[in-house]
């Protein structure tokens, strides 16, 4: 077990069901291309995406956690934290802003 390997205190629980979909979007799949493969709602898969990604920001900022897998959920927090998806990314679409509020 990863987490074991890693001595991740806090277990996250994965449900394997939808590995496919996360792995896909990962890896650069487009939005229609997911939500067009599933039967699960846009809101739904959108819902697992960001919870994805707030457990992969979380772990780049865990004191103590090997460096190798911080380093590897970063790189997967980058790849998946885009449009639709992203937090930022609906003002980013309307406004041009790119998603930096502080201009």
């Amino acid at each position: 077990d990863l987490q074991y390997e890693y001595h991740v205190q806090a277990p996250v629980c994965l449900e394997p069901n939808f590995s496919g979909l996360v792995e896909a979007w990962a890896n650069g799949c487009e939005w229609d291309g997911i939500v067009g493969g599933t039967s699960l709602d846009e809101g739904d898969v959108c819902r697992l995406f960001q919870r994805t990604i707030d457990v992969l920001k979380q772990m780049t900022l865990l004191d103590g956690l090997d460096m190798g897998l911080r380093d590897k959920s970063r790189r997967a927090f980058d790849a998946m934290d885009r449009f639709p998806v992203s937090d930022d990314s609906f003002i980013s679409e309307e406004d041009g802003l790119d998603g930096d509020l502080a201009q």
